[in-house]
């Protein structure tokens, strides 16, 4: 799981570069919508790291307590993580995207949106000991990271013809 969110990480570590110099070549009026969509993928990225180390810790806890102490603490990090991804969310609503950047922004909401809804099944399974809810959060945070291809191929999409 962790080389899953890095990889997200690096992609959109990338994708806040590319921002950056596409607005710079493209003027005022490209270079505000990119540039903002570049600040939410970084901040998305930052917020993410200590989740993905939970995940990781989770997935080699060995013994009963270790597992139960290893899912209390990706539960924690799901409570960070899940207002600042929100609050990301809000900000992409907010923004008119360029022409070539609509399914990017798309696709992008629907990767955060599976990952909040993924990220509260978790966090009420786990406090209400209802495993077949919990499954059913990995299963849609999974959803999310599944998205990646869809990301790139959008990604490919808005930076052809900047």
């Amino acid at each position: 799981m962790r080389s899953i969110i890095t990889g997200v990480a690096a992609v959109f570590g990338v994708l806040s570069i590319l921002a950056f110099l596409t607005a710079c070549r493209n003027g005022e009026d490209n270079s505000q919508y990119i540039l903002a969509f570049g600040e939410v993928a970084h901040t998305v990225n930052q917020s993410g790291y200590d989740l993905a180390d939970s995940f990781l810790l989770l997935s080699s806890c060995v013994t009963d307590e270790q597992c139960a102490e290893a899912t209390d603490g990706l539960v924690r990090e799901l409570e960070r993580y899940i207002p600042v991804i929100e609050t990301q969310i809000q900000k992409l609503e907010q923004l008119e995207p360029l022409d070539d950047w609509q399914g990017l922004q798309s696709t992008y909401l629907e990767q955060l949106r599976l990952r909040v809804d993924g990220g509260k099944m978790i966090i009420d399974g786990w406090e209400s000991a209802d495993e077949a809810l919990v499954a059913q959060g990995f299963e849609r945070f999974q959803e999310s990271q599944a998205k990646l291809g869809e990301i790139l191929d959008e990604l490919k999409v808005a930076l052809e013809d900047q």
